[in-house]
């Protein structure tokens, strides 16, 4: 299940109905992936508001490394401390190693947990796999701006399930051949080959 949320749409200067750039995405296979993309100031008020909680954040793709678009990282990474955060947390973004630790660095605070800076390729024309799970890809593509910046793909990786209905009316059964037929795309059932 992907379930996409809106915390953030305006650039620049927040009104009072829109915030800074900040969109959540969730997903749900086997393990729940939590990413945010961009990180604007007031995030983590919108974040509390919309239920989500930022503890689960996993993954955090910053597009460029404008306030607007980052400037709610500094709070959420320390209240992420306060509640005794351990595990990782990885952010993306072009130049990241530079700016999160500049970040990480910033007040009298030590951290309980790594934050991983991850540098996303921002020149040129290609797009690239940033980072990949068994069940998604994210890719970036470098973008035009004032500053480097990138765009990012949230793609989930192909898959296809068996209609166990359809199975039935072949006379087929479930079983350990199903694996094998996905997985090298024919297998043998009762002496028949069998191809999806």
């Amino acid at each position: 299940m992907i379930e996409v949320t809106f915390l953030g749409t305006v650039s620049g200067i927040p009104s009072k109905t829109r915030n800074h750039p900040a969109i959540v995405l969730e997903y749900s296979s086997f393990e729940k992936d939590v990413l945010l993309f961009d990180c604007g100031e007031g995030t983590q008020l919108q974040l509390m508001k919309s239920g989500i909680s930022f503890m689960q954040i996993n993954k955090i793709f910053i597009s460029h490394w404008h306030a607007d678009h980052f400037a709610g990282l500094i709070a959420l990474i320390q209240t992420m401390n306060l509640e005794k955060r351990n595990k990782e947390l990885k952010i993306f973004g072009p130049e990241a190693e530079r700016f999160v630790s500049d970040i990480v660095d910033l007040g009298y605070f030590g951290l309980r947990f790594p934050v991983v800076a991850i540098n996303v390729p921002f020149e040129g024309k290609d797009i690239s796999i940033i980072d990949e799970t068994d069940e998604y890809e994210i890719l970036s593509i470098p973008v035009h701006h004032t500053v480097p910046s990138v765009a990012y793909c949230f793609k989930e990786k192909d898959r296809w399930s068996i209609d166990l209905d359809k199975l039935k009316t072949m006379g087929l059964r479930r079983g350990h051949w199903l694996e094998k037929l996905k997985a090298e795309g024919s297998a043998t059932f009762k002496n028949k080959k069998i191809k999806p």
